[in-house]
């Protein structure tokens, strides 16, 4: 079925600066990694376990930037830990 897809992307007829353009050549550069999946389901096809845990840093992170005093970085971080 893959394989299907992929000479169904192959053949669009879109070019240049498209956005279905880019589209089909973004699907067809990630084609391998979704055939890698489908045959070995313990591999994912995203990122996302890997991600959520350390979401909360990244998060607190850019809002720690915003503290104006020691104290507030302290409340910030009190806060964000729950």
């Amino acid at each position: 079925m893959v394989e299907k897809f992929q000479v169904w992307v192959d053949k669009l007829p879109f070019f240049g600066k498209n956005i279905l353009d880019k589209v089909s050549k973004n699907t067809l550069n990630r084609v391998h990694g979704i055939k890698v999946s489908l045959f070995d389901g313990r591999i994912g096809i995203d990122n996302n376990p890997a991600e959520n845990p350390i979401r909360p840093n990244v998060i607190g992170r850019k809002n720690w930037r915003f503290s104006v005093s020691e104290a507030g970085a302290k409340a910030n971080v009190l806060f964000e830990s729950g």
